[in-house]
């Protein structure tokens, strides 16, 4: 081992082996550093509940925006035949806290992430003492970012969120009753808003990985996270709208669904009032107002009497609008449906920008 010892007069000092092994190549255009160690050296290293592949791990994470998606799907559908559009679910961009945290003893990473970002960051590997150490991407619809640091440090601790990480949703099921045992997964929601020592928040896992004190080399290891999925049919069930936007069928003139161009345009509108109810929302309510009067049932929802310049609700139409902004299924509790993350190993995935 080398003691610096003073400025004029370094002295080696002799010692028993250390954890790691360091050699120092004299190369152009400079010297050149090697640490060889666990799983990666070729010496015998001492046994110590310490001891640790020391090399980080490069990681690389993609939180895709939707436009990215969107870009995405329209490059892969190049020269095939044009499918008729379809409005009902649309890439969205969550307006929720993203958070990235890997903890062990000795180390932790803690980061926020936004739609469209790409983050490069190392992580260093648990200690053999620690058995593992985990990788978590969660998402937080409350701001409040000491709560969020709270909830994770108790996820870490093994506190919250036991099999969390763990389904059953791909077991074998009945094949006679295939569409009714379908079923989603709610594992990865972790309410974490009563009893002692709460974070007093709910938090949603996208992604855990696990990283062990030996394992695949250094990386690069790569996580992939794609945009939520806004379920604007099952917004447009929420609504009556006025018949003159149905479609009707030609021969039986029943009708057989919402226009396309109301479609679109509720597809588009959608996402902006659930962001813009975050962060204003009397602009919001007022946004979907306007809409329900111009595009509700005018009969039952709004007063055929007064001017279509001047439009107030019915009683039931207050009760729409009402239930459209804080209902069930509404722009406070919107109809999302959030992807897990992927991660690869090594190989660069598909699309990934640079």
């Amino acid at each position: 081992m080398v003691d610096v010892g003073t400025e004029k007069k370094p002295k080696l000092v002799v010692g028993p082996p250390k954890l790691y092994t360091y050699k120092v190549y004299d190369l152009p255009p400079g010297p050149v550093v090697e640490i060889q160690g666990v799983g990666i050296g070729n010496f015998d290293q001492p046994v110590s509940g310490r001891i640790r592949d020391i090399n980080p791990a490069k990681c690389t994470l993609w939180y895709q925006s939707a436009a990215q998606a969107q870009e995405i799907t329209q490059k892969k559908q190049k020269g095939e035949p044009q499918q008729k559009e379809d409005y009902s679910v649309e890439p969205f961009d969550l307006p929720e806290n993203i958070w990235v945290n890997y903890q062990t003893k000795d180390y932790t990473y803690h980061k926020k992430v936004t739609p469209g970002q790409m983050l490069d960051f190392t992580l260093l590997r648990p200690q053999l003492s620690e058995e593992a150490g985990w990788l978590y991407i969660v998402s937080f619809k409350d701001d409040n970012d000491k709560k969020a640091q709270k909830f994770l440090d108790r996820l870490h601790k093994g506190l919250i969120g036991q099999g969390a990480i763990k389904t059953d949703i791909t077991k074998p099921i009945d094949k006679k009753n295939i569409l009714t045992n379908m079923r989603a997964n709610p594992n990865g929601i972790v309410d974490d808003t009563k009893g002692p020592g709460s974070s007093g928040i709910t938090g949603i896992i996208l992604l855990a990985d696990q990283y062990k004190p030996q394992g695949l080399g250094d990386g690069p290891f790569y996580y992939v996270l794609e945009p939520s999925v806004l379920r604007v049919d099952q917004f447009v069930n929420v609504i009556w709208f006025d018949e003159k936007f149905y479609e009707k069928d030609p021969k039986t003139g029943l009708l057989t669904g919402l226009s396309k161009t109301v479609m679109q345009g509720l597809a588009q509108n959608l996402p902006q009032w659930i962001t813009q109810y975050k962060k204003d929302k009397d602009g919001a309510k007022a946004a979907v107002k306007l809409f329900l009067q111009e595009k509700a049932n005018q009969g039952l929802f709004v007063d055929p009497k007064v001017a279509a310049g001047s439009r107030v609700f019915t009683k039931q139409g207050q009760g729409l609008f009402e239930s459209t902004i804080t209902g069930p299924i509404s722009i406070e509790n919107y109809p999302i449906m959030r992807k897990a993350g992927s991660s690869y190993v090594i190989a660069k995935p598909d699309d990934l920008p640079g």
